[in-house]
């Protein structure tokens, strides 16, 4: 038995605290300045998202299980946790109108983010023309639920050709509780009160995971299937054939309020140098069935439509990587490595290409008549290389001056870098069968 209670903290990401967009945002206006039961509306810009102000999300977690581990199955073990997380501070946003409404409600924290302008022809108070939608620390969120595992690891013999194991592992996650319980308000009257707690059960899907994996000597093969459960599409729509809804707390009505689960399954095989164990090359398919995720309604507006896939939307695709090209050494240098026997001398004598020695000459040349200036250095740059390494590129010493060292540095730099194909260029395997649906960004 097992049993945990700690104290966790989640630092602002970079996206909380930096990603801003400015974007419209609707709200109308109650002010006290103006007549009992009016507003104004306004649509207008505002900048929402990230927030350098941002304080650490504070959680206490509190998890108890079992785990099993019988003697008469070696390599097998199950375990059965419960969990409740309590997040204090969680990072969220308040929207357009709730900013305005607390701002008119006298909350002068929240006030900086209404700006007006000077104009009081109509709104006594100027008039709105921006509102910013930050990142704020606000709610208290609750998770309850279930973790799942279990494990079991063999050795055996197969096709031979080195120690072989299989390796089978399944975990999963079931919750029970998801709540928000939205920030303490200013209401009328300069009264705190808090809004209704919000319960999110049913638009959180529970998941597992199942890996599969076979090891042959430096060989290894993985197969990961991802399951992802069905939910509600909105916790405010109401299945209905009428449009009106029968009450609180829903606003709409749909004809089906519901998405399907989601399977996908990768595939990895790797190998591991024997002689280098810090080497290890792999290659893994995403999707490798090409799943078509299940897609559900969603709403659209003046920026576009929200997110109405639930699973994996770029389909099967791979990953590789390739180097850099590298600089050419060869249109400068001629390397001298004495290798009569087969045996490298401890210090290569490194020279100048004979169209590089020309060169020299003539710079040489024109110091001599006085068309260059006398203290002046003679360059060269590698095709390939930035200009900060254009200097000092003499014959005499060129492995150990300033410039060649940067030159090597620029060059493992160009070496070490790689090409990752991301949303923007991913390479499809196989013919693209779901026309635009599934193909990538500016592909």
């Amino acid at each position: 038995m097992r049993a945990t209670r700690s104290r966790d903290v989640r630092a602002p990401n970079l996206r909380d605290r930096f990603d801003s967009t400015l974007g419209g945002i609707n709200a109308t206006d109650r002010n006290s300045r103006l007549p009992p039961g009016t507003g104004i509306p306004y649509s207008v810009i505002g900048f929402s998202g990230g927030n350098p102000d941002l304080k650490p999300e504070k959680a206490d977690t509190t998890t108890a299980g079992i785990v099993f581990q019988p003697a008469f199955l070696e390599g097998f073990q199950a375990s059965l946790d419960w969990y409740e997380v309590v997040i204090k501070g969680a990072i969220a946003q308040l929207g357009g109108q709730n900013i305005v409404d607390q701002c008119n409600a006298g909350d002068l924290a929240i006030c900086q983010y209404v700006i007006r302008n000077t104009n009081t022809v109509q709104n006594p108070l100027g008039d709105i023309v921006q509102i910013n939608n930050f990142f704020l620390n606000l709610n208290k969120e609750i998770y309850r639920g279930f973790d799942a595992e279990l494990g079991y690891r063999k050795s055996l013999t197969l096709f031979g050709g080195g120690p072989e194991s299989i390796s089978v592992r399944v975990f999963g996650t079931h919750y029970t509780t998801v709540l928000q319980q939205p920030p303490t308000l200013l209401g009328a009257g300069g009264v705190q009160t808090r809004g209704a707690t919000i319960n999110n059960l049913s638009t959180t899907p529970d998941a597992a995971t199942a890996i599969l994996g076979y090891r042959n000597g430096p060989l290894s093969v993985t197969i990961v299937e991802r399951y992802t459960g069905g939910r509600k599409i909105n916790r405010l729509f109401e299945e209905s054939t009428v449009r009106a809804v029968s009450g609180a707390p829903f606003t709409s009505t749909v004809d089906d309020n519901s998405v399907g689960g989601a399977y996908t399954t990768d595939l990895t095989v790797g190998w591991r140098s024997a002689a280098d164990r810090g080497l290890r090359v792999y290659s893994t398919i995403t999707n490798l069935f090409d799943k078509v995720p299940p897609i559900f309604p969603t709403q659209g507006g003046r920026t576009g439509f929200g997110n109405g896939v639930l699973g994996d939307v770029l389909g099967r695709r791979a990953q590789w990587t390739q180097l850099a090209s590298q600089p050419d050494w060869t249109g400068i240098w001629e390397v001298d490595w004495a290798n009569k026997r087969g045996i490298r001398t401890p210090r290569p004598q490194m020279k100048l290409t004979p169209d590089y020695q020309k060169k020299l000459d003539a710079f040489r040349a024109a110091q001599e008549a006085g068309r260059e200036r006398a203290g002046k250095r003679p360059t060269a740059l590698p095709p390939g290389l930035p200009g900060i390494v254009k200097r000092n590129l003499t014959p005499s010493n060129p492995s150990t001056s300033w410039a060649k060292v940067v030159m090597l540095i620029e060059a493992y730099m160009q070496f070490r870098t790689v090409h990752t194909e991301a949303v923007a260029g991913i390479r499809r395997i196989g013919p693209d069968q779901h026309g635009s649906f599934h193909r990538p960004l500016g592909r």
